[in-house]
């Protein structure tokens, strides 16, 4: 649990501020022990800076601020709309008391000061520290979020479960990356499930230095199921180092010539690294 964001989000929709997040409830049963009526009618009070949306509608509304978005998790026709909510952070709330304590708060316009609302938080992660965990940190996460995901809507699949442990074992073992494992991890990180193929590839290989290849399974040498037995697209993260390696020797050399022609924003083009990176190895090998 990320403590304290619930209550940031309430002060701030008290104050008349904006949330970047989005509130979204999701409803698992026909009776809840709450009235989202008397929640629909408060929110159509000028005062009170909050949106009840079902997410049938939320294409309608996305344009509302302070959005609260109501799902049963299992809308196949609104996946559209969870892709477009994932966009922006989510803060997910599927336990009914939480809900029920929520509605109260907003009704009274106070805040949750005995902790008593469970949510999660569902934000976006950098792909690059997710990959420098450990392979159990790595397979928690991928399961942590793809649940998280499900219960948003359980129609949003990117990995396929049955695969996770042999795109696992290929990671750990040969330092590679099988494209489409890959791919969902970006999803995963990023949020982003609106962007196609051809433009996660394009967000990989800045990401990860360098482009995909094809690979023979028969080259890992590793017990794989018959879905993986085929040449595989692959991102092989030994050559990466080698490239990174050299990229990070050619922008010492240029950074050395102390060209006014040649600043940090042209360097990091050039070499594909950085700015950030740059700027690391003009402190480290110049400025030292």
């Amino acid at each position: 649990m990320h403590k304290n964001r619930i209550n940031k989000w309430l002060k701030k929709s008290y104050n008349r501020e904006i949330n970047q997040e989005i509130i979204v409830f999701v409803i698992q049963q026909n009776n809840p022990p709450y009235n989202l009526g008397d929640l629909q009618k408060i929110s159509y009070h000028s005062l009170n800076n909050f949106n009840l949306i079902m997410l049938d509608q939320y294409s309608k509304y996305r344009h509302f601020k302070n959005s609260i978005v109501v799902t049963n998790g299992i809308e196949d026709r609104s996946l559209e709309a969870i892709k477009n909510i994932l966009l922006k952070n989510v803060i997910l709330l599927d336990n009914e008391q939480s809900i029920a304590k929520m509605i109260e708060l907003l009704k009274s316009k106070t805040l949750d000061v005995q902790d008593e609302i469970e949510y999660t938080l569902v934000e976006k992660v950098d792909l690059e520290e997710v990959l420098n965990q450990d392979i159990q940190s790595l397979t928690d996460f991928i399961m942590q979020r793809d649940r998280y995901i499900q219960k948003l809507n359980s129609h949003l699949r990117v990995i396929d479960s049955a695969l996770i442990n042999h795109y696992l074992n290929i990671y750990k073992h040969r330092n590679i990356l099988l494209a489409n494992f890959a791919q969902a991890l970006y999803k995963l990180t990023s949020l982003n499930f609106m962007a196609n193929e051809k433009v996660v590839g394009r967000e990989l290989r800045k990401i990860l230095g360098a482009g995909s290849k094809v690979l023979s399974f028969r080259s890992l040498n590793m017990g794989l199921p018959m879905e993986l037995r085929k040449n595989l697209r692959v991102y092989d993260l030994d050559e990466k180092a080698i490239e990174t390696k050299l990229k990070f020797k050619i922008a010492k050399k240029l950074l050395s010539l102390n060209c006014k022609d040649l600043d940090i924003q042209k360097i990091s083009k050039t070499v594909e690294l950085s700015q950030k990176q740059i700027e690391k190895i003009y402190s480290k090998y110049v400025l030292s």
